[in-house]
């Protein structure tokens, strides 16, 4: 029947975290021993995840005919270009020089206009939209991707204040009860 999605995706996801640790000196200025994989796996999933996650509710509000699963497995193949081209650029990076940085800049730039291309015509597809309702689409998906990642953030910040306070009254609660 093919390969899942989560094939896809999963080595997708191999390949960002190859790119971001496995680049030359030259280009990257982190040790492998200062990144923290949380960190690379946040990089990667927490904007795929959001756009599919705010594409589909979009869609879900302008009659679009795909489903959540339909989206992901969308994403998952658009993501084939940077599974292919990702890795031999980061091979490429431990025998270029800063001089020729242009083919690794060239080649990612390539990967991410190539797999951007078949985002949307995935999302054309999935819904059976025209050109004009897929590019509305993608700029309402992004205004709700930042939406989202704002009441995120405000409520982490919210959230951290309200487990200060809570340390801060146990602490003192503690204080006053054994003297």
């Amino acid at each position: 029947k093919g390969i899942k999605p989560v094939f896809w995706c999963t080595l997708a996801f191999a390949a960002f975290a190859f790119y971001h640790a496995g680049r030359g000196f030259a280009f990257s200025q982190l040790e492998l021993s200062e990144i923290s994989p949380f960190y690379v796996m946040m990089l990667f999933f927490l904007p795929v995840g959001l756009f599919v996650l705010a594409s589909y509710m979009v869609s879900e509000i302008n009659n679009g005919e795909g489903t959540f699963k339909k989206m992901y497995a969308g994403m998952s193949y658009a993501m084939i270009p940077f599974i292919c081209i990702a890795p031999v650029l980061t091979l490429l990076s431990h025998v270029l020089t800063l001089s020729e940085s242009f083919l690794i800049s060239f080649g990612m730039g390539f990967c991410v206009v190539w797999s951007g291309v078949l985002v949307l015509l995935a999302i054309k597809e999935i819904h059976n939209y025209e050109p004009g309702q897929v590019a509305m689409n993608v700029l309402l998906a992004l205004f709700l991707m930042s939406v989202i990642i704002f009441v995120g953030s405000i409520i982490g910040m919210f959230w951290d204040t309200v487990l200060d306070t809570l340390s801060a009254f146990g602490k003192e609660v503690l204080y006053r009860v054994t003297g």
